[in-house]
């Protein structure tokens, strides 16, 4: 049970804004502070995010591809939290990611085929602990 309620975090608010075109941080501050909130959806269309983390420990050896997966119709966010060169230690956790994409689409199925498109423009690698090197993705 969360005591203090608050907004989703991380991709949450984009994926609506791109679905629905309401920003929810914006509605939540005027809610807050006693303005009055829009609650019409503008739009419906599907937005999907998936997250990129590593398949083992190691060194981010190098990342390529985000201007062409970011270049892809559809894809509205190509980001990676962490440059090359950072050792990666996974936790099995949400701390284990180390980017997303988004993209969105008028159907669910065009969606995801978008996601899939511009993940495969994206090569990265990490070198394993000890190891020769292992692709990321």
């Amino acid at each position: 049970m969360e005591v203090n309620p608050r907004l989703p975090g991380w991709t949450t608010p984009r994926l609506i804004q791109l679905a629905h075109r309401v920003d929810i941080i914006e509605q939540h501050i005027k809610c807050v502070i006693g303005e009055e909130c829009d609650h019409p959806i503008r739009q419906s269309r599907a937005s999907v995010a998936q997250f990129l983390a590593p398949d083992c420990d190691g060194t981010l050896a190098h990342i390529r591809g985000i201007d062409l997966a970011a270049a892809v119709p559809g894809i509205a966010e190509v980001a990676f939290y962490v440059e090359p060169g950072v050792s990666l230690v996974r936790r099995g956790d949400c701390s284990d990611i180390i980017g997303h994409i988004i993209a969105s689409s008028a159907d669910l199925t065009r969606a995801e085929a978008i996601l899939r498109r511009s993940i495969d423009l994206i090569d990265w690698e990490v070198t394993p602990v000890g190891k020769g090197k292992q692709l990321g993705t």
